[in-house]
This record gives C-alpha cells, structure tokens and sequence, in this order.
C-alpha cells in the first residue's frame, strides 16, 4: 500500500496543504447547525475525511497539523462565536489518534475487531430495544428508571428540552442501528471486492471505521463539556442529553468519511503506480 512509500518532508508539506485546502473550501460551502430541542447544537461538516486521510498517509504528526490548520482556518474564514483553542487541540489529538490506530490495526486480526464491531453495536442497539420494552409494556419495572431519575433532578429545564425518555431510548436505537446497518451495507456490497494490494474492501472499511470512529467519539465526549464551558451549548441538560446527539452525528459522519477516504485512497494509488511505473 502506498502508506509505506516514502515521501519527502517536501511533498508530505506541498500534500497536506492541498488536503487542508479542500477541507477548508468543503466546510466553508457546507457547514450547517442543528438544533436538537435546545439539548445540544450540532455544526455539521463535511471536509474531515481530506484531514484523515492526510494522517493515514502522512502519519500522526502531519495528520494533526493539518487537522489543526484546517480548524484554524475554518474558523478564520467563517468564524461563529468566540474562538476556542481547545477545540484546535482537540482536532490536531483526534486525527493524530487516527492515524496510530490506523497503524495499530496492522497488527490486530480482522476477526477480533470485527467481533468487537458486531459486539459494541449490537449492546447499544439492543440496550434501547429492551429499554423501550419494558418502557412501554412494564413502566414500573423498566431498567431505564436512570433515565427518569435524572429527569426528575433537572424536571425544571427537562420539561422545555425533553417530555419523555423516548429521546434516550430512541437515540440509543438509532446510534445501534446506523452501526449494524452499516456493517451489514459495506458486508453485501463489498465482500466480493478486493482492492489492489489484494486487501477486501470489507476488510479495509471495517479497519477504517474503527480508525476513524473511536477518535471521533473521544473528540465527541471530550468537547460536549468544552462547549459547555463556553456558552456554545445550554449547561441545564444532562450531559448525556447534549451528548447523545453528537454520538449519532459522529457516526454518520464517520461513515461518510470512510468512503470518501476509500475514493481518495483508490486515486492515490493510481496516481502513485503511475509515477513509479
């Protein structure tokens, strides 16, 4: 794989440039905000995978200046409130994380990550599956009573934010379901392709998913608090009612980023063979 090719200090620079070009153009065209119930507001971006990718190939350190520049950058270009230099950080640790796992993964058997995929994905979908049972068919015997305790102790902002522990519930099935869907997708769709180092593309997407996810969602639960200590997200919820959303938007994202990453990694190669043929 084109990850082992040596690049010189020169062409990682002039590479990583490029990528963090894009991801700033990406995120400048496409960034929105969501609102989830005045719970947790979501800026949703799509030129992350350019950064990753730049730490696949490039390794921790490039990978995370590059993730750090383009946080940098998009806010210069576009800010939206105050600046929060943490956040930087946390980019730069995020993609830096990426690609250690990445090169951790090497050494992993597939089956074991895929078993924990399967394993990690399955209990949270099957956590809000039997929660919304006995939710709805024992009330009071239901295992989600967590749930309405911390309701009760925040009743005051809850009762404007949430009615019901559905949004827990239902966010829990969501966060299981995007995981089992997704694997199950790239399982049909990609077995039966190899890439041509003669890696699966199953294989492959599954590696990267892992890569890319745990990063994101370390990034996610680190910065929920971070916002909160700047004004950027209401402090009266829960944290895992501000949380939960993001989770979700971490995972979408990730997946989304996996394929780009896929398409980009497949070009690259070409152009590479090409230049080395």
């Amino acid at each position: 794989m084109f990850r082992e090719k040596k690049y010189t200090p020169a062409q990682k620079l002039a590479t990583s440039g490029l990528l963090v070009a894009i991801t700033v153009i990406i995120n400048f065209i496409s960034r929105e905000e969501f609102v989830f119930g005045n719970a947790s507001k979501l800026r949703l971006t799509f030129g992350s995978p350019f950064t990753f990718f730049a730490g696949i190939v490039f390794g921790p350190l490039y990978g995370g200046m590059a993730g750090a520049a383009s946080d940098i950058l998009c806010y210069v270009l576009n800010p939206r409130g105050a600046y929060i230099p943490w956040l930087t950080l946390n980019e730069f640790l995020t993609v830096a994380l990426i690609s250690l796992i990445w090169c951790g993964l090497k050494k992993i058997d597939f089956k074991i990550y895929r078993s924990v995929y399967i394993l990690f994905f399955s209990v949270i979908f099957e956590f809000g599956i039997l929660n919304l049972f006995f939710m709805k068919f024992f009330p009071h015997l239901n295992s989600s009573e967590f749930f309405s305790e911390t309701l009760d102790r925040y009743s005051e902002s809850a009762e404007r934010i949430i009615t019901n522990t559905d949004y827990l519930i239902i966010g829990f099935i969501v966060a299981g379901a995007i995981g089992l869907v997704s694997y199950i997708a790239a399982k049909t769709f990609m077995k039966k392709k190899a890439r041509t180092d003669g890696t699966p593309y199953f294989e492959y997407y599954l590696k990267l998913f892992i890569a890319v996810t745990v990063p994101m969602i370390i990034f996610t639960t680190v910065n929920t608090p971070i916002l909160r200590a700047y004004g950027e997200m209401p402090a009266a919820p829960p944290f895992l009612y501000a949380w939960l959303p993001r989770f979700i938007a971490a995972l979408i994202k990730a997946i989304y980023s996996i394929y780009i990453i896929i398409f980009i990694t497949d070009y690259f190669e070409r152009v590479v063979r090409k230049k080395t043929a």
